[in-house]
């Protein structure tokens, strides 16, 4: 079993809302936090996942969804 994190479930929360309404990168973002980066950027992959309707890809530019059509649908 993994040891209890060090950061709160609150905190983790606020890093990864901070990093996605930031124009910095997630690096830039862990650095001024106090963070491994590496650790911030899982934080942001977990609530993605858990949080993007299935089909799409967030990114800090533009949201991309992609859909399936049934062969013969325009």
């Amino acid at each position: 079993m993994a040891p209890p994190s060090k950061y709160s479930p609150e905190f983790r929360e606020e890093a990864v809302q901070i990093a996605l309404r930031s124009s910095k990168t997630v690096s830039e973002t862990a650095r001024e936090l106090e963070l491994n980066p590496e650790t911030l950027r899982g934080w942001v992959k977990k609530h993605q996942e858990q949080h993007e309707p299935e089909g799409c890809h967030y990114s800090r530019i533009v949201l991309t969804c992609w859909f399936t059509r049934s062969p013969g649908e325009p």
